[in-house]
């Protein structure tokens, strides 16, 4: 089949306006516009309250004169973005008046929290993302502990013990791993459950990082550490077996 006949692949429908952030955004500025033309509308069919039904005529049109559009719109941008607009409109105006004003300033106010959560959540990520990028460990004399393998945890206790009996009496471990901090961390509290009491000077900082990556061994201080450990995994027809533990000192 020619190149030019090649089928295609595009979006479906459900796939740009549901599974992208273009459609997403897009299908929010729709709602608004809809929402705000709409209360646009029933607000210049409601209009003008009734000196009948209220002591103040004058303040319904002030708020917006049913007969003018960009007035009656501005009223209901007003209530689709600032739910305290509607507290200008007379407290004895009639039921229509009343139930036009709370309806969209109830819409206006879920569509802002939707879209303020998008703001949150998107600045979470963001700032989640620069942490994990250029946070970096503070600490000399430090060991660390590059790679995460079953041998890692092993290792970890020896160095603990060796921390604990030093001149210091403690001291801090830097591990490195490329799976996740929270897995590593999980493994050493399930392993060492007693590890505040056994090693209660010995300090444990986790990271995610690959260890032949420059960059990520600048964020465990690699040059003011005292001791670098790295694990290796060799298969099991390896001479020296799986998990050969490496290690090499720095002083």
């Amino acid at each position: 089949m020619p190149r030019e006949h090649a089928p295609r692949t595009r979006h479906s429908w459900s796939s740009f306006w549901l599974g992208t952030t273009v459609g997403h955004a897009l299908v929010l500025l729709i709602m608004m516009a809809f929402l705000i033309f709409v209360g646009t509308a029933a607000w210049m069919y409601i209009g003008d309250c009734s000196a009948e039904t209220t002591r103040y005529p004058d303040a319904c049109e002030a708020l917006g004169r049913k007969s003018d559009w960009v007035e009656s719109s501005y009223f209901a941008w007003g209530l689709f973005f600032d739910p305290g607009t509607q507290t200008g409109l007379p407290p004895d105006a009639g039921l229509a008046n009343k139930f036009v004003v709370l309806l969209f300033s109830f819409f206006g106010f879920v569509f802002n929290l939707v879209v303020l959560g998008l703001v949150v959540e998107f600045l979470r990520k963001q700032l989640i993302r620069w942490k994990r990028r250029h946070r970096r460990v503070l600490s000399n004399d430090h060991t660390i502990i590059l790679g995460w393998t079953d041998k890692t945890l092993f290792l970890i206790k020896e160095q603990a013990m060796l921390l604990a009996g030093s001149k210091a009496r403690g001291g801090t471990i830097a591990i490195m791993g490329e799976i996740k901090t929270r897995e590593m961390k999980e493994e050493v509290s399930v392993t060492f459950p007693d590890w505040a009491k056994e090693y209660p000077r010995v300090k444990l900082i986790y990271r995610q990082g690959k260890p032949y990556e420059l960059d990520d061994l600048m964020r465990v201080s690699v040059r003011s550490a005292r001791q670098l450990a790295k694990v290796v995994y060799l298969p099991a027809s390896a001479a020296r077996g799986p998990g050969v533990v490496l290690a090499q000192g720095v002083e």
